[in-house]
């Protein structure tokens, strides 16, 4: 009896191999035949999954999506909204080998995704679930009396992004300069500046 195929397993394989490519030697590398050497699949194989390139990538988006994804999730279901909110900013900046290489896949496909319709999508929709996910654990800080009152999450969710997205960056073109353990200093003193001023005892001096 022929063997079942499993078709996620086979198009998640052939996405970390785009994954590996791309965080090596660039978007201008992924070709059906090289992908087809990283892969270990033949061209054909490839041929019947994919249409196109942009296929391709796609699929490569949601690989280094889903990885994100899954170390959130390690973390979300039981921490305190501060915690959870620095393990979810910390996830976005290039911290060890794996989260480079995600980087500057994301970072690479900008290029090729103001020209496809299709792909533009999914850091549009990337982007909407961090703005979302972020929002919410900020909310749920200040309920905690864990972060200021006085901001709103959504606008904050969407500064904070788009922090972690100049740190990134920052560090992928000199990281000698901007190491990453300045990365962690930084993302540290911003996240300071969400704590609620402490309380003032009465009768105390104000200094």
């Amino acid at each position: 009896m022929p063997r079942a195929i499993d078709h996620e397993q086979r198009r998640a394989e052939i996405g970390a191999a785009v994954l590996r490519l791309v965080a090596r030697e660039g978007i201008d590398a992924v070709t059906v035949r090289r992908v087809a050497a990283e892969s270990g699949w033949s061209t054909g194989v490839l041929a019947h999954y994919f249409g196109s390139k942009d296929e391709i990538l796609a699929v490569a988006f949601q690989a280094s999506s889903d990885a994100y994804r899954r170390r959130f999730a390690d973390i979300a279901a039981d921490a305190r909204p501060r915690t959870v909110l620095r393990a979810a900013l910390t996830g976005l900046l290039p911290l060890d080998e794996a989260r480079r290489d995600e980087l500057l896949v994301w970072y690479g496909f900008v290029s090729r995704v103001l020209a496809s319709e299709m792909l533009r999508a999914f850091p549009r929709d990337a982007y909407h679930e961090l703005r979302t996910i972020l929002a919410e654990v900020i909310t749920a800080g200040q309920h905690a009396g864990e972060i200021r009152a006085d901001l709103r999450p959504g606008d904050e969710a969407r500064a904070l992004l788009a922090f972690c997205d100049g740190l990134a960056l920052q560090h992928l073109f000199d990281p000698a300069e901007l190491d990453r353990g300045e990365l962690v200093r930084l993302l540290e003193r911003r996240l300071a500046a969400l704590e609620p001023a402490p309380d003032v005892r009465p009768g105390a001096p104000v200094v």
